[in-house]
């Protein structure tokens, strides 16, 4: 008889911890989103991140006159902030306005398809 209640507790063991890898693996799993601030990409656990969430930054950030780049990664952990080295790449600015040439190619063309009835 008590070979038979070990063999019970062993499989009944074995099963709880198959379980309770399995409901982890599920939770845990990476999710990957795509977020559309400029390229950004988010990795999280189920729940859109409950339990953590790795953020891979590619944002534009608008100042003055020019756009940059804030890149980096921020790590959160069940909502609070772990790690983060993000910051604004000012060394490669984009300017918002069109320059003057530019600006004449695209007035030339809208009144060439605006003529050829576009």
């Amino acid at each position: 008889m008590g070979n038979k209640k070990t063999k019970t507790k062993k499989v009944i063991g074995i099963i709880s911890i198959v379980v309770v890898a399995s409901i982890l693996s599920f939770l845990l799993f990476p999710r990957r989103y795509e977020l559309k601030d400029g390229g950004s990409v988010a990795y999280c656990s189920y729940g859109y991140g409950i339990i953590y969430q790795v953020e891979n930054r590619n944002r534009i950030y608008i100042e003055g006159d020019y756009s940059y780049y804030e890149i980096g990664t921020v790590v959160y952990v069940f909502g609070i902030e772990v790690f983060n080295n993000a910051h604004v790449d000012y060394e490669h600015p984009s300017p918002l306005t069109r320059s003057p040439e530019v600006q004449e190619a695209d007035r030339a063309l809208d009144e060439y398809l605006t003529s050829k009835g576009f």
